[in-house]
Formats: C-alpha cells, sequence, structure tokens
C-alpha cells in the first residue's frame, strides 16, 4: 500500500511542476523542462535518499566500543 501512495504522490507532483512549467515559461518548451527538472529532483532524490535522513540528523558512525549492543543488533543484519 505504502508503494502505491508513493507512485500516487509521485506522480501528482511531477504533473503539477510540469503544469505549472508550461504556464509560467510558456508551451511545449516549458513543458519539456519541467520533464527535466522532475527527472533531475526524482533521480536526486533517489540517489541521495540514504544520506538525505542521515544527514538531517546530524547521524554520526560508531564503533563496538561506543554501544555494543548497538553495533551486535546492526551488523547481525
Amino acid at each position: 500500500m505504502n508503494q502505491i501512495q508513493t507512485v500516487a504522490l509521485l506522480t501528482l507532483l511531477s504533473t503539477l511542476l510540469i503544469t505549472v512549467s508550461y504556464w509560467l515559461i510558456g508551451g511545449w518548451t516549458g513543458a519539456l523542462m519541467g520533464v527535466g527538472l522532475v527527472g533531475v529532483t526524482t533521480l536526486g532524490g533517489w540517489y541521495y535518499s540514504v544520506q538525505i535522513p542521515l544527514g538531517a540528523y546530524n547521524a554520526q558512525p560508531i564503533t563496538a566500543s561506543q554501544a555494543p549492543s548497538l553495533y551486535r543488533m546492526v551488523s547481525a543484519v
């Protein structure tokens, strides 16, 4: 169900961006620029999907001596 919601949200936002580009920039040139912008932002979000939340929370790597139980839990996977 979450994948369907994600696809629906991305489709809605992509359509909105392309439509706004069509109106503001003008015609099919604006729509093509909107498609390019949608592609760049979607690929960027996919590529940096791990780094964005880790950076938002200022995540730092830990060693086994700092938090042994947490390190064992994560490294067991």
